[in-house]
This record gives structure tokens, C-alpha cells and sequence, in this order.
């Protein structure tokens, strides 16, 4: 049993809210977009929510943390969907957004620090000619640190790939929850430790990463009579090297219809690529709309908006719209089979029909253009939505399921060995995130490492 009385004293100095409604509002992020994750999550919560702002303030929370046993779990701007950062079995959450600086900058490296929104650390660096080189739909709230624990890729990996692929991350720094806390730096291939891992490895407070050239990115929707039609024109702008691109979207028909910003520029019955494109590459992709029969409906260039607006129609955020207009929507994640794309999907229209809308995004995978898939799929049930996926697997597509907080079955469903042996090294109590790491669960059950 924790003395809270206690760690409240041994952590005066430390902001923080211990207001039951305000803890739970916090230890929660986007989970409601599945309807089995909530019911599993809505009411978990941490007991303390601790707002450091120094690196001793973070060391003394770290050893409190390891002298009462103390859970600790990772809070960003809480933008994830599977429950990242909803402590499992109470204890503190730390929320790290005052960790918001730029590090330094040279060339094309970047170092971080974990809370700084991916916004915002653009606005800083643009002047120097480099961008980020991939961000997700939440691209304006979202935190570096919490992209990297809790992503996997989005906008910029039709370019770059995913964020575990190699070169994406140069490195980072993260403390442990050993006997005595310190912070590690880990470089090259060791800072995949801490990637992708719901903060289960470590808390990171500061990433180096490499950046891409900085571009005025176009927006352009292109709208075609039928999805197969659409996906063609996808791919060949995928596929076509001489045109820079940062997002390749399709949206089936009717998904537009639930995007407010982009209704006005769709007609019914048509489906949807939204791009994000160099100026000089728009004439290239003009051309290849118009021989497969499409029509741009929507082009727009930075000096018109500051913000771009198709992102936040793109990845999940397209789900965000879709249970706008109707909650009984939800959604999986797959990669579809190479090749097989087209034969895929229209294989499962015929066979469940509008309880599945179909909406792509296209990536680089292993130096090939791949058709990852969003689909909107109308909840009827667990068995439903199971039978669903299972037909998918047998199908081809490789499923990461989004209706499970546990790492690895949404993900691979393998066992990360490097990040359950740095995990053992640096946190040999299991204090960090409990219960998502299904590698650790496997080894010791709700018991420590330390013997």
C-alpha cells in the first residue's frame, strides 16, 4: 500500500493534481475510438499527475517511484488511440510538455526534448531550410516524445518510411528506474530500445533525429468516378520518383462526406486522394489525373492557408470524422498484400458492403510502395468485427490491431527482445507503463525482475 501522504511531502516541490476527475481525464487519450478498448480503460486512472519542469525534478520522481513501487507512465499531449498512456494500475503519470526546448540543431540533426509539439518545433527550424520529416494526423498538438513512444508513422512516410526504419531515430535520452535513477543516452541502433514502445523502456526526455528539406507544400484533393480508379492514380503518384510527396490519402466514397473542410469539393458517388505535394511536382500529378479521368477539386498553397488542413483529414483523423457524423463507426489497421491490392478490396465490397468503407494511405516499405489501410468498419459486435479480421489475415493483409492496448499484439506480435533486455536493465521492477508489454508479462507475470 502506497503512502501517499508521504510521497505528496517527499514531492513538494513538484506541481501536481490529485483530483480524482481531473487524474482520469488525463490518463486518457483517443481509446474511445474502439468500443472494446474503452469499456476496458474509460475508468482507469493514475492516483497523482506530476508536472515536472527540471531534470532533478524527474530524478526525484523516479526515486520516490522505485522506493514505494510507485507504477509511472508517460503523459505527451495524450493524442494516441490504443490507451499509451492510461496507467493500467494506477500510480503517477508524468506529464512532460514543459520539456518543450529545441536542444541545438546541426544541419540536418535534430536534438529535442520529449514534450515539444511537433508544430511548434517546425515553426523553429523552418527558417534553417530542414523540416520534420513525418508527422501524424495531430501534427498541431501532438509532442516528439509522444509520436516516437506511441507512433509508428504518418504524413512523410510515402518519403521516409516508418519511424522504426533505420536512420529515423539517431538517438535519445531517457531515464531509468534502477536502484538509483539516472538518465542514459542511447545512440544508433540502441535508441531502438525506446521506439515504439509506449514508454515501457524508459521515460524519454530528449530525441535526435534527422530532417528532410523543407518544402512549400501544396494541398491538392483529386476526385475520381470509382475507388479502384482512385487508388490507380494513388499509386502511380506514389510510384512516379521525379514528384516530391509528403501524403498520398485515399477516401472512398462516401468517407469525404464526413470531413467538413473537404464536402464542398466532393460530389456523391466519387472517391478522393488528397496529396501533399511540391509545387513543381502539381503539373506532374495534373497530368496523371487527367489520363485515368479525375478532377482536382481542391488546390492550395501555403500563402493561402498556414496550416494544412488535408492532414487533418488524413490517417486517424479520418476516423475522428467518421465517428463525428456517426459513433458507431470504428476502424481497423492493416498493411494489404503487395500486388494484391485492388483484389482485396473488392473482394471484401462484395462481401460486407457499406459496413466497410475503405480509406488508404500509401507508404515506402522496405523500398516498395505499400497500400497500408484505415478502414471505417460499422461495429456489430465483437464476434463481428473478429470474424472481420480474421478474414483479412486469411486474405493476405497484415493486421495491427487497434483494439488492444497490449505492444505487441498491436503490432507484430512478436517479441521485441532488444527492448525487453533494456527494460530489464533499466527497469528491473516493470514501474514503467505495467501491463502493455506482453514480453515482460511472459517472463515474470506481475512480478519484478530483481530476485
Amino acid at each position: 500500500m502506497v503512502d501517499w501522504t508521504a510521497v505528496d511531502h517527499a514531492l513538494a516541490g513538484i506541481e501536481s493534481d490529485r483530483d480524482r476527475a481531473t487524474c482520469q481525464r488525463l490518463s486518457l487519450d483517443y481509446a474511445h475510438f474502439s468500443p472494446i478498448l474503452w469499456p476496458q480503460l474509460q475508468d482507469r486512472a493514475a492516483d497523482r499527475v506530476l508536472y515536472p519542469r527540471t531534470e532533478a525534478d524527474l530524478l526525484a520522481i523516479a526515486r520516490v517511484c522505485v522506493q514505494e513501487q510507485i507504477p509511472l507512465t508517460v503523459r505527451g499531449a495524450a493524442t494516441g488511440n490504443y490507451g499509451q498512456c492510461t496507467p493500467l494500475h494506477g500510480g503517477v503519470l508524468v506529464d512532460l510538455t514543459a520539456f518543450d526546448q529545441i536542444v541545438w540543431q546541426r544541419g540536418s540533426r535534430l536534438r529535442v526534448q520529449a514534450g515539444a509539439k511537433l508544430a511548434a518545433i517546425d515553426r523553429a527550424i523552418r527558417p534553417s531550410g530542414w523540416e520534420l520529416r513525418w508527422a501524424p494526423s495531430t501534427y498541431r498538438t501532438a509532442t516528439i516524445g509522444g509520436f516516437f513512444a506511441g507512433g509508428s508513422g504518418g504524413i512523410g512516410s510515402i518519403t521516409y518510411g516508418q519511424l522504426r526504419d533505420r536512420g529515423n531515430l539517431l538517438g535519445a535520452k531517457v531515464l531509468t528506474l534502477e536502484a538509483e535513477p539516472r538518465f542514459v543516452e542511447l545512440q544508433g541502433e540502441a535508441a531502438q530500445a525506446i521506439n515504439h514502445a509506449y514508454g515501457c523502456t524508459g521515460l524519454i526526455t530528449e530525441l535526435e533525429i534527422p530532417l528532410g528539406p523543407a518544402y512549400d507544400w501544396q494541398e491538392c484533393m483529386v476526385n475520381f468516378p470509382s475507388w479502384s480508379a482512385a487508388l490507380n492514380f494513388a499509386q502511380a503518384i506514389a510510384e512516379a520518383d521525379g514528384l516530391i510527396k509528403k501524403m498520398v490519402c485515399v477516401l472512398a466514397d462516401p468517407i469525404p462526406s464526413f470531413c467538413k473542410a473537404l464536402k464542398e469539393s466532393w460530389q456523391a458517388g466519387e472517391s478522393a486522394v488528397l496529396l501533399l505535394l511540391t509545387e513543381p511536382s502539381v503539373e506532374g500529378a495534373t497530368a496523371i489525373a487527367s489520363e485515368l479521368g479525375g478532377r482536382i477539386s481542391w488546390q492550395r498553397s501555403p500563402q493561402d492557408q498556414p496550416l494544412t488542413t488535408l492532414i487533418e483529414q488524413s490517417w486517424n483523423h479520418t476516423t475522428l470524422h467518421a465517428r463525428s457524423a456517426d459513433p458507431a463507426w470504428t476502424y481497423l489497421q492493416m498493411l494489404l498484400p503487395l500486388g494484391q491490392e485492388a483484389a482485396l478490396i473488392d473482394a471484401f465490397q462484395s462481401r460486407w458492403g457499406d459496413g466497410v468503407l475503405w480509406h488508404l494511405e500509401l507508404l515506402r516499405s522496405h523500398g516498395q510502395v505499400r497500400v497500408a489501410a484505415l478502414p471505417l468498419v460499422r461495429f456489430e459486435g465483437r464476434d463481428r468485427l473478429q470474424q472481420l479480421t480474421d478474414e483479412l489475415t486469411a486474405a493476405g493483409a497484415i493486421l495491427f490491431d487497434p483494439h488492444t492496448y497490449c505492444l505487441e499484439d498491436g503490432g507484430m506480435k512478436q517479441i521485441d527482445v532488444q527492448q525487453l533486455t533494456f527494460k530489464e536493465q533499466i527497469d528491473p521492477q516493470g514501474l514503467f507503463n505495467p501491463g502493455k508489454m506482453r514480453a515482460w508479462a511472459e517472463k515474470y507475470g506481475d512480478r519484478s525482475a530483481v530476485t
